[in-house]
């Protein structure tokens, strides 16, 4: 019996941290947007998000890589944390890596929480706070700094200046097709308080349809009254420990865990991501994600 025990223990821990962790799904799913201009209509997103990338590009993030060249998406957007702990160490590595990356109609992104100068969670408080990576799980939660005036962090602004990634920080951009246009918006993160609608919608175009893209699934809760039918994140890494009473201990919401899901007037798209800064997971599959737009159903 105890051998039988450990058998199993061994291959549970085998699949949860080797196994399933390497193991990419692309998702596919399709969009339905009112007044989506004719050209637009099969349009391809490939979404990705949560990279955590360390000192060099992962055997998963690799497998992302070459799923995205097959895939040959209309533009591709990315929800946040490039980084793992604030941490751009090797951002040489970083830019050739993301370099590879290419889309007709562009690559854009949005800030995560590892993303800037320093990293950032909520404490058992449910307040944002500044975190030091070496405190153990049971210190961060007592933590009570709220953080003031972060920025993106250097080295990554710097790379992604240089590389196919547009940083969408509060702005909106807009895709053209054969003269019809569709909105790409990108917010800052919730966690660093860096989300400035006002700033975010000023270039927006009210007469065509649009994609609003945030690192953090709790933001579509502020964006009830904004432009946007579809909204993407990323963060929760699709509740990475995903067991009945023990996924939904750290998320701040349980219905915005993953996948496709009606939020007021609009609907989100939260990803699993691909990278993930405790290499583990257990029944939650990296994916990437191939949306198609359409204006009928």
């Amino acid at each position: 019996m105890i051998i039988t025990t450990l058998i199993i223990i061994s291959l549970l821990g085998l699949w949860s941290c080797f196994l399933e962790p390497s193991w990419l799904e692309t998702t596919r799913i399709s969009v339905f947007l009112s007044h989506l201009p004719k050209p637009f209509e099969g349009f391809t997103c490939l979404h990705i998000s949560d990279f955590h990338f360390k000192n060099k590009p992962s055997f998963i993030l690799r497998r992302a890589l070459k799923q995205a060249h097959k895939l040959k998406p209309d533009c591709i957007l990315f929800t946040g944390d490039f980084l793992c702990y604030s941490q751009a160490d090797h951002p040489e590595e970083l830019k050739q890596f993301l370099s590879e990356f290419k889309a007709p109609y562009g690559c854009f992104a949005v800030l995560g929480n590892h993303d800037y100068t320093s990293y950032i969670s909520l404490n058992s408080s449910g307040q944002s706070v500044v975190l030091d990576k070496g405190l153990s799980l049971l210190s961060r939660f007592k933590q009570q700094l709220t953080p003031t005036n972060l920025s993106g962090n250097i080295n990554l602004l710097k790379v992604l200046e240089e590389s196919p990634f547009k940083l969408l920080r509060n702005e909106t951009f807009q895709i053209t097709k054969s003269g019809a246009i569709l909105n790409i918006a990108g917010l800052g993160d919730l966690f660093a308080g860096d989300i400035q609608q006002e700033k975010t919608y000023q270039n927006w175009n009210f007469e065509s349809p649009g994609l609003v893209m945030c690192h953090n699934p709790l933001t579509a809760k502020l964006l009830e009254g904004s432009p946007g039918e579809l909204i993407l994140s990323g963060h929760t890494h699709g509740s990475q420990l995903n067991i009945p009473f023990i996924r939904d201990f750290l998320l701040q919401d349980k219905r915005l865990r993953r996948g496709l899901i009606p939020i007021g007037s609009k609907k989100i798209f939260i990803s699993r991501g691909v990278g993930s800064h405790i290499h583990f997971r257990f029944f939650s599959r990296p994916e990437i994600t191939l949306i198609t737009l359409y204006g009928k159903l």
